[in-house]
């Protein structure tokens, strides 16, 4: 799950949602959007609706679904990272950060590879009731323009999310072995990934 993490400003009244997209893949390579959720909150209350957010989501998929956060290149951007992940880990939840950069058409970039695999009947989306919202932003997205009132969050989420499956960083989490002396695990388990 990939959380794009945006805080409010007071001088900028319609500021970013915070949100956060659950994909997951095949064994074909399919990718599919499970879940979006979309909110906004001040900063104690977003960490506080992801660490519910993980918590749901270690019930409903056992351990096997990672959080990235990303992290901003500015000193106070790494600053609100690294606090968020020792808050969020603290309550069992597989936490990483993500690093984002400033570059020019960052947007265009990340996305493009989420809409060429979309274009080529790659990803399914689960019908849920956030289906039209879902839709409705990416039908409206344009790296090259900002429109005032025009949200691209969940653009930024489900791109972020679709490269951290494609690029090969997300990895299953080991599970723990009762035989300690098991040398082999490591070297299995590596196996597994690639």
């Amino acid at each position: 799950m990939t959380l794009q993490v945006v805080l409010p400003s007071e001088k900028y009244s319609h500021h970013d949602y915070t949100v956060g997209s659950l994909l997951g893949t095949d064994e074909q390579g399919m990718i599919y959007i499970l879940d979006i959720k979309r909110f906004r909150k001040r900063y104690a209350g977003v960490v506080n609706e992801i660490i519910d957010i993980g918590l749901q989501d270690l019930e409903d998929w056992g351990g096997k679904v990672v959080t990235y956060i990303p992290e901003d290149p500015s000193s106070s951007g790494k600053a609100a990272c690294a606090q968020m992940l020792s808050d969020i880990s603290s309550h069992g939840i597989i936490v990483k950060k993500m690093k984002t950069t400033n570059q020019k058409n960052r947007k265009l970039k990340a996305f493009e590879p989420f809409a060429v695999a979309a274009e080529n009947e790659m990803v399914f989306v689960v019908k849920a009731d956030w289906n039209e919202m879902f839709h409705e932003e990416l039908e409206v997205f344009d790296p090259n323009v900002r429109l005032s009132g025009v949200h691209d969050d969940i653009v930024d989420s489900v791109a972020d999310s679709f490269l951290q499956i494609k690029t090969g960083r997300v990895r299953r989490p080991m599970t723990q072995t009762t035989n300690v002396n098991n040398s082999t695990k490591l070297a299995e388990y590596k196996r597994a990934i690639r």
